[in-house]
């Protein structure tokens, strides 16, 4: 897996942040990317552990979707298209559910 920003921490990060991406095939939220290299932020099934992982590391690739149960209802979840988006990872503005109820899923977020 490549990374494709090369050592351009600063673009990483204005793309990244507030995002979910995956680490190890696991959803990762991102507080931001370091100048260093490293991402720092949370699983989500794990939001009170921060985590700093190395950028190069990170899978890019969307962030997996379809039903999920939230809050005892059954829902589908899916990307909305969105014009001019930026942004590489999943963020709540992109995501949309069967039943109308994203706007209560609640994941980290640096503003926390």
């Amino acid at each position: 897996m490549s990374w494709m920003y090369g050592t351009d921490w600063e673009y990483a990060d204005s793309r990244l942040r507030d995002t979910v991406v995956r680490y190890k095939d696991r959803p990762f939220f991102v507080d931001r990317v370091s100048n260093s290299g490293k991402v720092i932020g949370t699983y989500l099934d794990a939001p009170d552990v921060q985590h700093t992982v190395p950028a190069i590391e990170m899978n890019l690739k969307p962030v997996p979707l379809g039903y999920c149960n939230y809050n005892g209802r059954a829902s589908y979840l899916s990307r909305a298209p969105m014009r001019h988006d930026w942004r590489q990872g999943l963020r709540r503005a992109s995501l949309v559910s069967s039943n109308g109820d994203t706007h209560n899923i609640s994941w980290r977020t640096s503003a926390q």
